[in-house]
Formats: C-alpha cells, sequence, structure tokens
C-alpha cells in the first residue's frame, strides 16, 4: 500500500473483507464484534491512506462519525506498527 495506491474505497472494503473473512456488509454494520471493528480499523486506515478520502468521507462510507475514522486510524497504526497518518492544516493570520 503506498500513495499511489489507486483502489476505490469500495475496492477496498472488498480486498478487507475477503482478507478478513467477512462481507461487505458485516464492515458496515453496528455490530461491535472484535473481528469486526479490527477489520473496520484496517478499511478505514488503508482508504486515508490512499489520501483521496477524508475522514467524513471514510465516516459517511462506514456509518460511522469522522471522529470515530481518526480512532481507527490511529488504533490500527498503533496495532501493526504503521506510521500514524496526519494531514494538518496550517493556520496563518492576514494581519
Amino acid at each position: 500500500m503506498t500513495n499511489t495506491d489507486t483502489r476505490t474505497f469500495k475496492q477496498i472494503k472488498l480486498d478487507v473483507a475477503q482478507q478478513r473473512g467477512v462481507t461487505v456488509k458485516q464492515l458496515a454494520s453496528p455490530n461491535r464484534a472484535r473481528h469486526l471493528a479490527l477489520a473496520r480499523h484496517q478499511v478505514m486506515y488503508e482508504a486515508y491512506a490512499t489520501k483521496r478520502f477524508t475522514t467524513p468521507q471514510i465516516g459517511m462510507w462506514m456509518n460511522r462519525d469522522h471522529s470515530s475514522v481518526v480512532y481507527a486510524v490511529w488504533k490500527h497504526a498503533e496495532r501493526n506498527d504503521l506510521p500514524f497518518l496526519t494531514r494538518t492544516r496550517k493556520w496563518c493570520r492576514t494581519r
């Protein structure tokens, strides 16, 4: 997975579902079973890592709040010793 990842969000969900042995429908369900939560975290991390999707977009597609996406990205990175991907904006004054 690199910044040149051109998969669509749907393809990311399909890939992770197949890899984790769950259905795409289960990924978007409210079920909080650990194996589903870990799969969801992976989907959100991989989608965010493409740098083409925002946290609100990912949250909308996963039936979650954008802050849940940020948490999932952080937890997946921490759990798998991956870089925590942040996108910061520099705010400047115009005085």
